[in-house]
């Protein structure tokens, strides 16, 4: 796909995009364009977004030698799956990893959820992260069983089954429930209600996620 050097969000919004991430309810609307922080508790969470760049993460210059334009679409979806980990104490070492194993999965779900005309309901694609840090120690089958990056899509409405023997989430372990696609709708709403991501932004990774999606 031709870049398209306008398609990219500047790295000076990288922290306002983080903000509205991180306070606005997953699916809601952000109430502001641009949001307010003290300047100490940005500079750490700036601190935090350098830490996730270090791990490779949305890119580096070797994937994206225009990464310096700023973070395409693909890539601000990116850095929102690791936010969102590492806002539930997964650790980056861990988070970063789930987040690209699975980049996949995670854009479908927030596809899905951007494409459709029904409002929030029971058919929501959600995402499950299976964790069980020391589950992992005293039951090592079960856990290899479970393979060691899981992550499974489920829908809203079948929350209450996430224990339950006909799913493939396995036995035991903890269950970390991302709306992933109520979070990139709202990402989404953000970037075009600050008038820094043009709308063709979303035709071309749809159209990026089709190409993949073909491939083996």
């Amino acid at each position: 796909m031709a870049d398209r050097s306008h398609h990219r969000l500047s790295a000076a919004h990288l922290d306002d995009l983080a903000i509205v991430i991180l306070t606005t309810p997953p699916g809601s609307d952000p109430t502001a364009t641009h949001p307010e922080l003290d300047e100490d508790t940005r500079a750490r969470l700036r601190t935090r977004l350098k830490l996730i760049s270090r791990h490779d993460w949305p890119a580096n210059m070797r994937e994206d030698p225009l990464i310096r334009r700023g973070y395409t679409l693909r890539q601000c979806f990116r850095l929102m799956t690791a936010l969102l980990l590492l806002d539930a104490h997964v650790p980056p070492s861990i988070a970063i990893p789930i987040a690209r194993s699975n980049e996949l999965l995670f854009l479908r779900a927030i596809v899905s959820r951007l494409t459709s005309e029904k409002p929030s309901g029971a058919s929501d694609a959600l995402v499950v992260v299976l964790l069980g840090h020391l589950w992992e120690w005293v039951d090592v089958t079960a856990a290899t069983a479970a393979d060691p990056l899981r992550v499974r899509p489920i829908a809203r409405g079948d929350l209450s089954t996430l224990w339950a023997s006909d799913h493939d989430f396995g036995p035991a372990g903890q269950r970390l429930v991302l709306d992933i696609g109520g979070a990139g709708r709202t990402m989404w709403r953000w970037l075009q209600a600050r008038g820094v991501m043009p709308e063709d932004a979303l035709t071309d990774l749809l159209a990026e996620i089709e190409r993949v999606s073909a491939e083996p």
